[in-house]
């Protein structure tokens, strides 16, 4: 394994812990796919940063991160369950800043 797959892992393994944290402290999150998760989470962050830059974020910050991803994905799903006329009073509320 060269270096840089030993970092992906670390990365890895550091998201795999949050989102195993997060599901456990929040149960909602528990209706998505650990795995799926653990997949998204890493591979976005390691799109957008080298290994490296995702081990210097500091714990608190992370889990910060990977939570707020996890509660609009939520929401994206709770608002996909309205009917159109729940989901045109949900716009006029957005648009009010209600």
């Amino acid at each position: 394994m060269t270096q840089a797959t030993d970092l992906k892992q670390v990365v890895e393994d550091r998201i795999t812990r949050i989102v195993d944290q997060l599901r456990e402290q929040f149960p909602d999150f528990r209706e998505f796919d650990r795995t799926e998760q653990i997949r998204e989470h890493t591979d976005g962050m390691l799109g957008i940063w080298q290994p490296q830059q995702v081990l210097d974020i500091p714990e608190d910050e992370l889990v910060s991160i990977v939570r707020d991803i996890m509660i609009m994905e939520s929401v994206a799903g709770t608002l996909n369950d309205l009917t159109p006329e729940q989901m045109r009073m949900f716009d006029e509320a957005v648009k009010r800043g209600n």
